[in-house]
């Protein structure tokens, strides 16, 4: 969906730029949930793998908790507590890390659950997301190449 700029459910500045993006938006009574979900495949399980980008959102009439979650063997989230009628711009997220499942999958979830009463509008909206293998695991990798390139020369 298209977000609603400098609104509410939004937030100050501009709409997506990156090509990652992705928008979850709802109205209705407390408790109603919305989510939206990436399954990644072909990962090697024994790998970590860390989630970054940007998240923006927010709750017109009734308060909210989004939600960034992480899920595979482990699981890891970060959860936001939105006031009514208060929308924020495009914020990183905390860096997430979890193992993929044995057979190599990660859900990427964004989520969203509307407080108490009627909202008329409440939203999460993602962009620039980017997963990556852990960074030691990539290390390792430049330091197995070191003897080849001493042999070259």
């Amino acid at each position: 969906g298209n977000p609603e700029v400098n609104s509410t459910i939004h937030g100050p500045g501009p709409g997506p730029v990156g090509p990652n993006y992705g928008s979850c938006q709802t109205g209705g009574g407390g408790g109603t949930y919305r989510d939206m979900y990436q399954v990644v495949t072909g990962l090697d399980p024994a790998e970590e793998y860390y989630l970054d980008g940007f998240i923006a959102g927010g709750s017109a009439s009734v308060g909210a908790d989004l939600k960034v979650r992480l899920e595979g063997a482990t699981t890891d989230e970060q959860v936001a507590a939105i006031p009514a009628d208060y929308g924020f711009g495009w914020t990183a997220t905390n860096t997430l890390a979890a193992f993929p499942t044995a057979a190599g999958e990660l859900t990427i979830r964004y989520s969203l659950t509307v407080g108490n009463g009627w909202s008329n509008g409440t939203a999460i909206h993602a962009d620039g997301v980017t997963l990556t293998p852990e960074p030691a695991g990539l290390a390792l990798l430049g330091l197995a190449g070191l003897p080849l390139l001493r042999r070259r020369r």
